[in-house]
């Protein structure tokens, strides 16, 4: 007897959130194809049963025309799906895709996906109360499954460290060790860790930016200041697992200062409680699903109040490991366990194979 298909956007690579996916869905036993698939091939239509889309509102940056023609060819995509009764996951990320210029076109979308959506899966505890945004009490009580965003310790358990970077990052004297690891985009605020970098330059303080650019001049822009600085070394690209091991051995602690007019989540926060590393970061989604004791969170009002609350938790979190760096060590080994008691890939496979079978049981093709 052949699987059901499930439709997944996107294509996994180079996503790791999105090959965790696959693998859950896989191990629900399910067969996947991807939206480029079944454009090219609409018979595949027939044998699905399940679509599961993440980043599905987001456009990226277009002129406008061609920005509303996505716009358009997108919510025909979920008429079409619906035409053929097949269930639909909405995956609620972000507030609003963190590049908007549109803002009033960006939330209509969200919204029609959320309320054409047959299950929306929020991936932390704050989407439900975030979500009232968009929709009604009433319908994120039918839709809403929590499915806190995954561990990404079962992807690098195996591997061995890359020598090449260890040469490269570390040395012999002792100094406070700040990374910032994800993808290099303006809304991740990567201008306030230079600023910080330039202001504790004479400290015992290194930091390493690392991770894959889209943008040549905004990677321009950030290493002239990291000459400038003297004290950040900078990867503008693809990072191997094998590096992202060794990258995180070397940290101390890991700064994730966003944009939270648009971030819920943070993978990358994620990540890091992964290697046992503490964060600082405003409050997110993501920060606010683990105890409060074991990072450095704060909030603030606007982009000079965030300096201001990232700074004071940058030189609390200094003070921490001049005291004794056992104390940062010991933050990352309790969010470890805490990332793995509640979110580790066993549980989180669970929940999806009980959110795929929800749907199934209810008749979802007739």
């Amino acid at each position: 007897m052949d699987k059901q298909v499930t439709i997944l956007f996107p294509a996994p690579a180079p996503n790791t959130y999105i090959s965790l996916i696959e693998k859950y869905i896989k191990e629900s036993d399910f067969d996947v194809v991807y939206l480029d698939d079944v454009i090219k091939n609409k018979s595949i239509l027939k044998k699905t049963v399940i679509a599961n889309l993440n980043w599905f509102e987001n456009i990226g940056d277009q002129n406008f025309f061609k920005y509303l023609y996505i716009v358009l060819r997108k919510i025909k995509y979920y008429i079409v799906l619906k035409q053929y009764h097949i269930k639909i996951i909405f995956t609620f990320h972000n507030m609003l895709p963190h590049d908007t210029k549109h803002k009033v076109i960006d939330m209509f979308l969200i919204k029609f996906c959320l309320i054409n959506a047959d299950k929306i899966v929020g991936l932390c505890d704050s989407s439900r109360v975030i979500l009232k945004k968009y929709i009604s009490e009433k319908i994120i009580n039918e839709k809403l499954c929590i499915i806190n965003h995954c561990s990404f310790t079962s992807i690098y358990k195996d591997l061995k460290k890359d020598e090449k970077i260890k040469s490269i990052i570390f040395d012999k004297e002792k100094k406070f060790h700040v990374l910032f690891f994800g993808l290099l985009r303006r809304y991740k605020n990567i201008e306030l860790l230079l600023q910080l970098a330039e202001e504790f330059k004479n400290e015992k303080i290194d930091f390493i930016i690392a991770g894959n650019a889209s943008e040549e001049k905004y990677i321009t822009e950030i290493e002239a200041k990291c000459k400038k600085c003297g004290n950040i070394k900078l990867f503008p690209r693809y990072i191997t697992d094998e590096e992202v091991i060794t990258i995180y051995e070397w940290a101390d602690i890991s700064i994730c200062p966003l944009n939270i007019k648009s971030s819920i989540n943070s993978g990358s926060m994620i990540l890091s409680f992964g290697f046992e590393t503490p964060v600082i970061g405003p409050e997110n989604g993501t920060i606010k699903d683990f105890p409060a004791k074991y990072n450095y969170s704060y909030k603030y009002k606007n982009e000079r109040d965030h300096y201001i609350k990232l700074k004071e938790k940058f030189v609390e979190a200094y003070h921490d490991w001049l005291n004794d760096p056992l104390i940062l060590k010991g933050k990352g080994k309790n969010l470890f366990n805490y990332l793995e008691k509640n979110f580790s890939y066993n549980i989180t496979c669970k929940k999806y194979r009980n959110l795929y079978n929800d749907l199934i049981e209810n008749n979802i093709k007739k």
